[in-house]
């Protein structure tokens, strides 16, 4: 309360409404447990990756480039994630944190297999080069 010289005084409240509280389920899981978790039990089969190589092996870098970035550009499919408990579908921090740890994993897979198809190819050009 500010009392001033010409009797007029003004009165704050001076108490501090409280934030809400935020029921959080007992199970709820983070997107740091996300990630953790992708790293367990995403296996990233059925990425592309081998076919991706392959084509970069046997056609060439230029044409297995192509298969890598569509693979690359497409989220793993929920029916590969391999979550386990199927209630954390519907935990939406735990699944983004898991999706996108599991695409990286995907990205990085499909794109060594690129690498190594492209590797293979080289090497083939060497050895074919120095045979003839």
């Amino acid at each position: 309360r500010i009392n001033y010289q010409t009797g007029h005084r003004d009165v704050f409240n001076t108490s501090v409404a409280s934030a809400p509280v935020i029921a959080v389920p007992q199970n709820a899981k983070t997107y740091e447990d996300g990630i953790k978790e992708a790293h367990m039990y995403y296996s990233a089969q059925n990425t592309g990756a081998i076919i991706t190589g392959v084509i970069a092996l046997i056609g060439s870098p230029l044409f297995g480039v192509v298969p890598a970035l569509v693979c690359t550009s497409v989220p793993p499919s929920q029916r590969t994630l391999g979550i386990r408990d199927g209630s954390l579908y519907n935990d939406g921090n735990y699944m983004r944190g898991y999706t996108d740890e599991a695409w990286k994993i995907k990205r990085r897979k499909v794109w060594s297999y690129f690498g190594y198809g492209s590797i293979g190819w080289v090497a083939l050009l060497i050895i074919i080069g120095t045979t003839h």
